[in-house]
């Protein structure tokens, strides 16, 4: 179907994309654009099942990702810069706790630190969420936060920004 362009990937590019592909519709009548989320590699992994056309990618491509493509299509694509990822942090509105060390972070998603009364908060146990490890979001985090350490199995998954997002304004003692 030549009229339909499929994009699918990073859901922190989910809300951009969207917009994106309704400002080109609206330049292109006659051209349907379906964005859907998933992870950068449910993106990348679609691309290489031809089941989109583009991949949205929140982080460069794995060696292997690179291999698959270049076997798979005879050349590894085409990629543009949209733009520059950031890494946000939120606690609930209502925990004191307003400021947290790069260190401090990684001890709790390490599970160093279980409790906010340890870093200055309530006594109370931390209930942190994290994205799930396919995302650009988790790998960018795991690399630069945690220096490469593994995120504590103990911290459940959440599978959107927006689901962490949900979750810490209800839960008074979270993070995510």
């Amino acid at each position: 179907e030549l009229n339909i362009i499929r994009i699918k990937g990073s859901d922190t590019m989910l809300l951009l994309n969207k917009k994106l592909a309704e400002k080109f519709m609206r330049k292109h009548k006659g051209i349907s654009v379906y964005v859907e989320g998933g992870s950068t590699g449910k993106g990348i992994e679609s691309l290489l099942n031809n089941t989109v056309e583009i991949s949205a990618a929140s982080r460069p491509l794995e060696p292997e990702e690179i291999r698959e493509m270049g076997e798979k299509f005879g050349t590894v694509g085409m990629s543009f810069l949209v733009a520059r990822d950031a890494l946000s942090i939120f606690v609930n509105a209502n925990n004191p706790v307003k400021n947290l060390s790069i260190e401090q972070l990684a001890d709790i998603f390490l599970c160093r630190i279980t409790n906010w009364e340890s870093i200055g908060g309530r006594n109370a146990p931390i209930q942190a969420r994290s994205r799930s490890s396919v995302s650009g979001t988790h790998l960018y985090f795991t690399k630069h936060i945690l220096k490469g350490d593994t995120i504590c199995s103990a911290i459940p998954i959440a599978n959107t920004t927006r689901e962490i997002i949900t979750f810490v304004q209800q839960n008074l003692n979270s993070i995510g």
